[in-house]
């Protein structure tokens, strides 16, 4: 596998080699100064070959017991970014066996990190993603990602000991990055032939990093995010508490300027948007969310701005009927909590980022999305335009008309009848109403034997927040679904269950937890009581 020293050892002199490669076009695109260039390719040389710290931040990384299987990995980007690695993290978590610690390397904002990893259990701690570099041989496998993961380094001897079947999979990793060097390359035309790679093998981003589908990543892969309790004021702080309303965001990354952004779609096509949905639903608020570098929307009722911090925005996002925005991070992050966006394209690709549970929406102003094509693709149009007609020919009436459907279906609905049950033995009362063939949920381990009684004539799925890689494993074989995921975010969509069962020792007076209990459920919910023994 690669270059290695008794078979012990994948440290890449590849992939040293690829790092230079990388670096150099990274330095390339970002400055056009040749003198500049040199100089920062000289100070990397200098960082690898005297191993310089790169990182002088108070924060450390804690040493890691030998007894287990040491992995770190490394995340960049931005919040979906983040998000599409993490998922790839809790599947490959699943197969790596034996004990094992996966330190992950995150934002350097602690915030956006905190935000996507919080309460996983299969993480053992997160850090700065600039730490890695100056701990990179205190792990067993260390693997960075460029759209794709890289592997770093790796010590076969301990894989083997630890988790040998690991051995065929980063071989795989492996391979694919030797075949495929130049998809790891900083540079602009590398990230446009990764996406019209994807794209070819009919895979979307949240796909992406799962090579060869080893890990069976799909859009329907389920990712938990861990809602804080006290985020929850946010909404009776804005009066939002049982009040209907959509949320809107006119953002992009942290590192661009708002106004020079041409992948932004028009401030004024917004704020005529709005004016037809608060005709249609005026008793629908309108929640602007964002930085407050962005531009504030005339009309929107609720200005949140710079006003929130991101667990707030998780909570707002969950409760919105609609999130409208354009592709980016808080897309991807309302798709982890269980609902629906509009999202406007123009120079990224549909088919590509699209969720199909998402109201996708795309002018035919341009033969082809032009992401990556042009280093300045987010300030220039290719075509010459100074606002792109990708964006210009996306109309807020066609918007209007494609997000009309879904909303009045949802703003009108009526709140469903689900039948709250109080019991003391759920086999039981399921024989006695002779309920069978139903899929059924379980909230908490409590319930675990539980389940693998009904799980013959039934469809059962189980969640927690702290789980077991064994258990996930045996539950599997029994076909039971075993998932992350806690009692107010359930990674399901609306309406999964004919019956959902909770322990009554959970004490979930919470409105938030009920609210949560009756979306995914069809027909009813079960409280358990004390004397059942699970």
């Amino acid at each position: 596998m690669g270059s290695h020293k008794k078979d012990s050892v994948l440290n890449g002199d590849n992939n040293a080699k690829l790092e230079i490669f990388a670096k150099t076009s990274k330095y390339v695109r970002k400055y056009n100064n040749i003198a500049v260039i040199y100089f920062k390719l000289l100070i990397s040389l200098i960082i690898n070959i005297f191993h310089v710290p790169v990182y002088f931040g108070k924060e450390k990384v804690q040493p890691l017991d030998k007894k287990f299987l040491r992995i770190a990995v490394r995340m960049d980007g931005g919040l979906g970014d983040m998000l599409v690695y993490s998922v790839w993290i809790k599947e490959f978590s699943k197969i790596v066996g034996g004990d094992f610690l996966i330190d992950v390397f995150g934002h350097k904002n602690s915030q956006i990190s905190y935000a996507v990893s919080k309460d996983n259990t299969y993480v053992n701690k997160v850090y700065d993603r600039r730490l890695l570099s100056d701990n990179l041989k205190k792990y067993d496998i260390a693997i960075t990602f460029r759209r794709f993961p890289l592997l770093l380094w790796a010590n076969l001897k301990r894989v083997k000991k630890f988790s040998p079947n690991l051995l065929n999979f980063l071989e795989q990793y492996n391979r694919f990055k030797n075949d495929y060097a130049k998809f790891f390359y900083f540079n602009s035309s590398a990230d446009t032939q990764v996406d019209l790679y994807t794209i070819c093998r009919g895979e979307k981003r949240i796909q992406q990093p799962d090579i060869n589908n080893l890990l069976g990543i799909s859009e329907a892969t389920k990712y938990y995010l861990h809602l804080d309790e006290d985020a929850f004021d946010v909404l009776k702080k804005n009066g939002l508490n049982n009040q209907k309303y959509i949320t809107v965001t006119r953002s992009v990354e942290l590192t661009q300027k708002h106004k020079a952004n041409i992948r932004l779609w028009p401030l004024e096509y917004y704020e005529s948007l709005i004016v037809k949905l608060k005709q249609r639903y005026p008793d629908v608020k309108i929640v602007q969310l964002g930085a407050d570098r962005c531009e504030s929307i005339k009309g929107v009722d609720v200005d949140l701005l710079g006003k929130t911090t991101l667990e707030e925005v998780k909570v707002l996002l969950k409760y919105s009927l609609l999130h409208i925005d354009g592709e980016c991070g808080m897309v991807h992050a309302k798709h982890f909590l269980g609902g629906k966006s509009a999202v406007f394209f123009g120079q990224t690709a549909i088919e590509y980022l699209g969720y199909d549970n998402n109201i996708n929406l795309k002018s035919d102003a341009c033969p082809h999305w032009c992401e990556w094509i042009a280093d300045d693709w987010q300030t220039h149009c290719i075509r010459g335009f100074e606002v792109p007609p990708c964006m210009t020919e996306l109309k807020p009436k066609y918007a209007f008309e494609n997000i009309v459907p879904y909303l009045d279906k949802v703003v009108n609905r009526l709140e469903k009848n689900i039948e709250i049950v109080k019991i003391e033995d759920v086999d039981t009362f399921l024989a006695e109403k002779n309920l069978k063939n139903l899929k059924v949920m379980f909230y908490g381990m409590e319930f675990y034997n539980l389940a693998k009684e009904l799980c013959a004539s039934n469809s059962v799925t189980l969640y927690d927040s702290k789980l077991k890689n064994k258990d996930i494993n045996e539950a599997k074989a029994l076909g039971i679904e075993l998932d992350y995921g806690d009692i107010y975010n359930i990674p399901d969509v609306e309406g999964t269950f004919d019956v959902v069962c909770v322990s009554s020792e959970r004490q979930f007076n919470n409105e938030f937890m009920m609210k949560e209990l009756k979306r995914v459920s069809k027909k009813m919910i079960l409280i358990v009581g004390e004397k059942h023994e699970y």
